[in-house]
């Protein structure tokens, strides 16, 4: 809206500068609703336009002006129309008003201010904390604007979020080694408040990695073939190595994993070795940067070495009367075995692997 002289030409919408209303209004201090700051002028007709003549209150009264409450200090005002709205030439109005014949009423005003805003460090990023307004205004909290400054306050830069009421957000994109402060603005249906105090300077800084994942052994005689996934963030700092460690009592106790040649894990994925075969192992991972260790990653399926499989050989054949007999070796009692001889004989396996064919009729092979 355009701003309007002193003196104001008749229409069916009245402009109303506040200006003239010169007399300070009574606002009690217990409510904001509708009608907790209301003022009464008549309209009076003078041949170069209209003024807005104030009724005097005869007794003391708490009193504020109208001015404090509207930079613009204008209203639009439709006198014709009892319960007509009345608005700010100002799109960040800090009143709103209801029109009733001459009475201009407020509804409602911009909230208190946000307080005890407390932000939190992180790898370029701050956890921020608030607590909401005391008296939102008679208007309800729509949102909160966060700002953020890396100069003490000397410049603002505001947190584009989604719109939300709720009491905390996660301010990204700073840059680690950087001192911010942080303040928060409430907004209602009227405008925004006044900003908060400042938090307290907080530098955000590299973390821990996040924990590894998706860790996998695979057995092999006295040993387990370890890979896993590397941590989905860094903190900021790069990870230096891993530490393996593994646990025959699942999980109960654990033992650091040290290869032999004496280096760190830089990769993603070891050999552990030294482990008894026929014992059941769970393996767990835990990143490590300049900052610190991760937090251990979940432990791995439990996963048993064992001895590689040995071919089982004949040794030489003895023959007997109505046979012969020989010997395996790299026998073991578990495995499965079958003979068929030829001929009517028979076959038979001692649990220490020797064969014993008899019954075999002369010159059959």
């Amino acid at each position: 809206m355009n701003s309007v002289a002193p003196e104001l030409s008749f229409g069916l919408w009245e402009h109303v500068s506040l200006k003239h209303i010169e007399e300070k209004s009574v606002m009690p201090s217990s409510n904001w609703a509708a009608r907790a700051f209301q003022k009464t002028f008549t309209n009076v007709f003078q041949p170069r336009g209209i003024h807005a003549r104030r009724r005097r209150r005869r007794r003391p009264v708490q009193r504020i002006s109208l001015e404090s409450l509207e930079p613009r200090q204008m209203l639009s005002v439709n006198p014709a129309f009892s319960g007509s709205s009345a608005s700010s030439a100002n799109d960040s109005s800090s009143i709103a008003a209801f029109v009733s014949q001459n009475t201009i009423g407020i509804l409602s005003t911009v909230s208190n201010s946000p307080t005890s805003v407390v932000a939190v460090s992180g790898n370029a990023q701050l956890a921020v904390t608030w607590v909401a307004p005391t008296n939102t205004g008679g208007s309800p909290i729509t949102d909160y604007l966060v700002k953020y400054s890396s100069n003490s306050g000397s410049t603002w830069t505001n947190f584009v979020h989604p719109v939300s009421t709720a009491l905390s957000c996660t301010v990204t994109g700073l840059t680690n080694g950087t001192s911010y402060v942080i303040k928060v603005i409430a907004k209602n249906a009227v405008g925004i408040s006044l900003p908060s105090a400042n938090s307290a300077p907080v530098i955000p800084a590299a973390t821990v990695p996040s924990a590894p994942t998706s860790v996998v052994a695979v057995s092999g005689n006295a040993q387990l073939a370890v890979t896993w996934v590397a941590p989905a963030s860094t903190g900021g700092s790069p990870i230096t190595d891993y530490l393996v460690k593994y646990s025959s009592n699942g999980g109960s106790t654990w033992t650091r994993f040290f290869p032999s040649s004496g280096l760190p894990v830089t990769t993603t994925s070891c050999t552990v070795t030294g482990l008894t075969n026929g014992t059941a192992y769970v393996i767990k991972v835990i990143a490590r940067n300049a900052v610190g260790i991760s937090l251990p990653s979940s432990n791995s399926a439990p996963v048993t070495p064992l001895a590689a499989a040995l071919t089982p050989t004949f040794g030489s054949t003895t023959a007997t009367a109505t046979g012969f007999t020989v010997q395996i070796t790299n026998y073991n009692a578990a495995y499965t075995w079958a003979g068929t001889a030829t001929a009517s004989g028979t076959v038979v396996v001692s649990g220490t692997g020797f064969v014993t064919v008899s019954n075999v009729a002369a010159g059959t092979s």
